[in-house]
């Protein structure tokens, strides 16, 4: 699960290392989400290409392989800030989403909200010795009481 901030539209270096993050993230092989402000205003969602009017179109076509890549989907369908969808939530497991809806915020952008159909898995824990050192005898000496008569 991770967060992503992109400040402005044209930022390569923030794309290099969102491709790092992903990499790492599926390798595991664990279901991933990433949600953040994507901040791609010229990206048609519908049919996942850059708009015609878009000046950095081979720039949204790399962000498109990485999505493609990594077997990402992007499920925000609703424009988040005007008309346009820029904070976005991806997943290499859609099914598992129910619902993405966008509520209105307290900034500029409004919310996206996700209801999914999953759970917190918890591994199980080894049991293990806790020694407690207040209750042992180390470094005591070893005072016997006597009653004198």
């Amino acid at each position: 699960m991770g967060a992503y901030y992109k400040p402005k539209e044209l930022d390569t270096h923030s794309l290099e290392e969102l491709n790092k993050s992903l990499a790492l993230a599926t390798k595991s092989r664990a279901n991933v989400w990433i949600g953040g402000d994507f901040n791609m205003p010229k990206m048609d969602w519908t049919n996942v290409t850059p708009s015609a009017d878009c000046k950095h179109q081979s720039y949204y076509r790399h962000f498109i392989d990485q999505l493609y890549d990594n077997n990402l989907t992007q499920v925000v369908k609703d424009p988040t800030r005007e008309n346009n969808i820029l904070d976005l939530f991806l997943t290499n497991n859609p099914s598992i989403v129910n619902r993405a809806t966008v509520i209105p915020g307290i900034s500029d952008h409004d919310i996206v909200l996700i209801d999914t159909n999953s759970s917190a898995q918890m591994k199980p824990q080894k049991p293990r010795k806790i020694h407690l050192y207040k209750k042992s005898r180390m470094g005591r000496p070893n005072i016997t009481h006597c009653k004198s008569t």
